[in-house]
């Protein structure tokens, strides 16, 4: 896809969603161009934007392009409102936008628009039920500076405003809750003690390094959508931090790692280290799946929503910490026994 495409594209899912809005509003229907089912936001043509952001994500030029087109539309457009009724396309861009983690960027710029919505406070009003913490404290702020503005520039749709400045109140004294109760305190103590164990076995700090650029990425104002750089970083830190051990073993041993060609290098890597490790053949199962899912390209494709991809890197701290409690633990009772001989 090029820009003249992808531009054209954009075009068709404007105008079909200025279209719905308008058959909606002939039907007498305030807004039916997404639904609230379950619990849960459903919107078709936002799901087609984001099937075309994943598909030209590797392209720079075309992400940049599709962002500042759906930003500039929040910013410009000028929705016509009659009553309770708006038809355009800032709400449809204002929840893309967030969708794909451009949340700081979005909501910095909806303060820029000038002129009123009824869609955006409303599809806010829908996002805050969803997930009351869906954006974080400083985003909800932002949020709630825009709806005071809207509040004072328009009463026709004040309800909508007043909920969702409650439910921001609300949301901010969960975050805080949450903050306090530390909800990911066991997985960070264990990523903290994989940093530990990596510098008392003097492995390289590339390994602590890496981790702390994947976890910059997961939580920061990202896409939903994880890169396949990020994804390498995960693949290279548990492939590294095995060959490490494995070679260690073999220099302790002074003896070679087995070579077999129809298992490749890590699947010689991983032989040995359930050799020399003492794996359960359970273990040895778990630690197959978990690298091939790293390697094949179904596990890409897993792996490429940021929800999936933040499991696999507290699978792959406890995956690490297993390792280097083991090689640990067998060579130091190792050294020991030859001390005591």
């Amino acid at each position: 896809m090029n820009a003249q495409e992808l531009n054209s594209a954009l075009i068709v899912i404007f105008e079909k969603e200025e279209n719905d809005l308008d058959v909606n509003i002939q039907k007498n229907r305030v807004n039916f161009v997404w639904q609230f089912i379950d619990g849960k936001i459903v919107y078709e043509s936002s799901d087609t934007l984001i099937s075309i952001f994943s598909n030209i994500q590797n392209n720079k030029k075309l992400v940049n392009f599709f962002i500042n087109k759906l930003l500039k539309k929040i910013i410009e457009q000028e929705d016509i409102i009659d009553d309770f009724y708006s038809i355009g396309v800032s709400h449809l861009c204002f929840y893309t936008l967030i969708k794909l983690g451009k949340v700081k960027l979005c909501l910095l710029k909806l303060l820029e628009r000038k002129s009123t919505s009824y869609l955006i406070p409303l599809i806010i009003n829908d996002m805050l039920k969803e997930n009351k913490q869906y954006f974080n404290s400083e985003q909800l702020d932002i949020i709630k500076e825009y709806l005071n503005r809207e509040l004072i520039n328009s009463d026709k749709y004040s309800d909508i405003i007043l909920n969702n400045i409650s439910i921001i109140i609300n949301s901010k004294y969960e975050l805080l809750k949450k903050t306090i109760k530390n909800v990911n305190l066991e997985i960070n103590q264990d990523k903290e003690s994989v940093k530990e164990k990596v510098n008392h076995l003097e492995f390289s700090d590339k390994y602590s390094e890496l981790l702390d650029e994947i976890d910059n990425y997961i939580y920061a104002d990202t896409s939903k959508f994880v890169n396949s750089a990020i994804i390498g970083n995960l693949r290279v830190f548990i492939e590294d931090i095995l060959k490490d051990i494995a070679n260690r073993i073999s220099v302790k041993l002074n003896e070679s790692i087995p070579k077999d060609k129809e298992k490749g290098e890590m699947g010689n890597i991983r032989a040995y280290l359930k050799t020399k490790l003492e794996l359960h053949e359970n273990d040895d199962k778990f630690i197959n799946g978990f690298i091939n899912i790293l390697h094949h390209e179904g596990g890409h494709a897993f792996m490429s929503e940021k929800e999936y991809f933040r499991l696999a890197r507290n699978i792959a701290i406890e995956f690490a910490l297993f390792f280097l409690s083991k090689y640990e633990k067998t060579f130091s009772k190792r050294n020991n026994i030859i001390r005591k001989q």
